[in-house]
């Protein structure tokens, strides 16, 4: 439990208290403390409503132009996303990473949901830039909190963008500024195929900087319910690769189709 949702939890509680008081008061009748059972979540609700709005306020004095990561800005992000996980109900559970011994490294994962990233972040409590469409830089406020934080923007259709954002994912490895997150399918996948073919050139950052590749799936994500019913969603490591041990991001591609097909077949949850 993250600080800032304990913060919030005990100003619930302490308004819900008070507000029950006051109606127990009211009324003569003291039963009416135990109002304070339901609107503890209501309470929760509007704290996150007021944390949303001092990310807005704070999102308002940062810059656009230029990528620099911002420590406190990528808090407020994780703080964000972990408030989100729990109104929405959402459990993310790791499994397989203590296969990783090393930092500094490229994930990949299946990508199938606008919330996959937000479960990776969740997953991942480690320094991390996540390769991500040019929309995504356009949410109100949420925008500048990820270019804060060192996000990059990879533009498909345009092929002289596209490597540029490679090569920034490559430098962040190579200088050992951060982990990075790709997802190598490029796009959701709204098909009944269980995966769609990977790009190459997804694996070129790790494969140029000779860092590990952390294979990963996520799972479940279908079955989120918006808070009307809690969902477990499963981030598994399958794999640690070296880059080392393949010719070329080609057959690192293939490898890492393989893993991550035969995970999601073999291994449903």
């Amino acid at each position: 439990m993250t600080y800032i949702f304990c913060l919030r939890f005990i100003i619930s509680a302490c308004l819900s208290g008070y507000f029950s008081y006051l109606i127990s008061s009211a009324n003569n009748n003291y039963y009416f403390m135990f109002l304070m059972i339901p609107f503890i979540p209501l309470m929760l609700l509007l704290t996150f409503l007021l944390f949303v709005l001092y990310c807005y306020i704070v999102s308002l004095f940062m810059r656009n132009k230029k990528v620099k990561y911002h420590k406190y800005m990528d808090y407020l992000l994780k703080e964000f996303d972990n408030s989100l996980m729990k109104l929405l109900r959402i459990k993310v559970v790791e499994k397989g990473f203590d296969k990783i011994k090393n930092q500094n490294v490229l994930y990949v994962a299946n990508h199938t949901s606008n919330f996959d990233p937000l479960i990776m972040i969740n997953a991942i409590p480690y320094k991390l830039s996540i390769v991500s469409k040019p929309e995504n830089f356009k949410i109100p406020f949420i925008g500048k909190m990820i270019r804060a934080c060192g996000y990059i923007s990879i533009n498909r259709d345009n092929p002289r963008e596209g490597a540029k954002a490679i090569f920034k994912a490559r430098d962040f490895l190579k200088n050992n500024d951060c982990n990075v997150l790709i997802f190598p399918e490029g796009t959701r996948n709204k098909t009944k195929e269980i995966l769609l073919p990977m790009h190459a050139g997804s694996f070129k950052p790790a494969f140029s900087a000779k860092k590990d590749v952390v294979v990963c799936s996520i799972k479940n994500v279908s079955k989120i319910h918006f808070g009307l019913k809690k969902t477990k969603i499963i981030v598994n490591v399958i794999d640690v690769l070296n880059p080392e041990d393949y010719d070329s991001d080609v057959f690192m591609r293939d490898k890492v189709e393989e893993l991550i097909k035969q995970d999601l077949l073999n291994n449903a949850e």
